[in-house]
């Protein structure tokens, strides 16, 4: 995995890239929605997120894993997904976002979503950098990117986009909070019925 995103990142052009990366505080934000290991195709895949670690730490970054699963899942998605494994083996910190204090961002001219408590972690980040996995939805075709930032909503927050409509809420969470950089695991494909009930 490592080889392979190392060319993706010199296709994007590796100086705009590492400007992003260099000596910042970088959040890498997988798609760790739920305790499912890798190889159901529901979470990002843990050598990806290895992979993108090692460029991040050999551009000096600082570097951070989070995210925060559905709520209401009673494993713990860091240990499943291998995501604290990694954080032991490059000394790095782990956060659930669901835990974390939330920051209330409001967005005046909201499609759906007008206020809604966002993790710190994103705010204490320099870089976001998505990882989000290649898998259908049950709301979606595809689950992607932007639904994947829906993950930095701050646990019982995430109700919100069911009652308020998702694909709104998705827009909404896509205008008040920024990407910096995204890369989309497709080792391990999902099809079916996402966000975690598909095949590989």
């Amino acid at each position: 995995a490592e080889r392979s995103l190392r060319l993706i990142l010199t296709d994007l052009g590796e100086e705009r890239v590492y400007a992003l990366l260099r000596n910042k505080a970088v959040l890498l934000k997988p798609n760790l929605c739920i305790d499912y290991p890798p190889e159901r195709g529901a979470t990002t895949h843990p050598s990806v997120v290895e992979a993108m670690v090692r460029v991040c730490l050999d551009a000096g970054a600082r570097v951070t894993i989070g995210d925060g699963a559905a709520v209401g899942i009673r494993g713990n998605p860091g240990e499943a997904t291998g995501m604290l494994d990694i954080c032991r083996r490059y000394g790095l910190p782990f956060c659930d976002f669901n835990r974390e204090e939330g920051v209330t961002v409001r967005l005046e001219d909201a499609y759906a979503l007008f206020e809604t408590k966002i993790a710190r972690s994103y705010f204490e980040a320099e870089t976001i950098v998505n990882l989000p996995v290649f898998k259908s939805n049950l709301l979606f075709m595809i689950s992607g990117a932007l639904k994947n930032m829906k993950g930095f909503l701050v646990g019982t927050e995430k109700h919100k986009p069911h009652i308020l409509g998702v694909p709104r809420c998705v827009a909404d969470v896509n205008r008040m909070l920024r990407q910096d950089l995204v890369l989309m695991d497709g080792l391990i494909g999902m099809m079916g019925d996402g966000p975690a009930g598909g095949e590989p």
